[in-house]
């Protein structure tokens, strides 16, 4: 778009065509790869020739993320994924600081808080044939649901219900979500969203 040339060894949406754009370079993605195969890439790419070396090079370490959810961010399996990604971040930075005069920027996805196991509620207790009235519902601590159109007013004031009643959320639908979360004008922000209180789950009698 200005001249420079972009690469990804994996970032959430980095395959997708934007605009019509893409990274010049990019790997399809590959969860089997593991942390350290995926900043080798990154290592190779930063040492090609001037002229071809990208001038933005993104990288996505998953299994933290992965671990983090499975187990808990208090989990002896994230500690020991976050000591192998420390030891791997200061390699890097070895060689695009060090050797190479670059810059090393490091983002996270989001932070996790660990919950007791009955720290949850059902979907079913406001919206007992959710099955029937959704076409889709992503669980956790903030959900996006997206009701079928002729059960839309039914889903909403169920929910709204449940948050009367005392249920430890709140529900938005997509133009009342607050100003501060900037998450707004997109096609992809569901119709209802739910914020739950930071120590509950929202999930469907499947999960537990």
């Amino acid at each position: 778009m200005h001249g420079l040339k972009s690469a990804s060894v994996f970032w959430p949406g980095s395959e997708a065509v934007i605009d019509g754009m893409q990274p010049n370079m990019y790997y399809k993605f590959n969860n089997s790869w593991s942390n350290a195969y995926r900043l080798e890439r990154v290592i190779q790419l930063a040492r090609l020739p001037v002229g071809q070396r990208p001038n933005l090079i993104t990288a996505y370490l998953s299994k933290l993320d992965e671990l983090g959810h499975m187990y808990g961010p208090n989990s002896h399996q994230v500690n020991n994924e976050l000591l192998d990604i420390d030891s791997l971040i200061r390699q890097l930075s070895d060689v695009i600081v060090g050797q190479m005069n670059g810059n090393l920027v490091i983002v996270s996805d989001h932070g996790m808080v660990e919950l007791p196991r009955d720290h949850h509620m059902l979907l079913e207790d406001w919206l007992p044939d959710y099955e029937k009235m959704l076409l889709f519902v992503d669980f956790w601590t903030v959900c996006s649901l997206i009701p079928r159109a002729e059960h839309f007013d039914a889903v909403l004031e169920g929910l709204r219900f449940g948050e009367a009643s005392g249920a430890p959320f709140k529900v938005y639908t997509s133009d009342t979500l607050p100003l501060e979360w900037n998450y707004y004008n997109n096609d992809r922000i569901a119709p209802i969203i739910i914020q739950c209180d930071k120590v509950q789950l929202l999930l469907t009698i499947l999960y537990i």
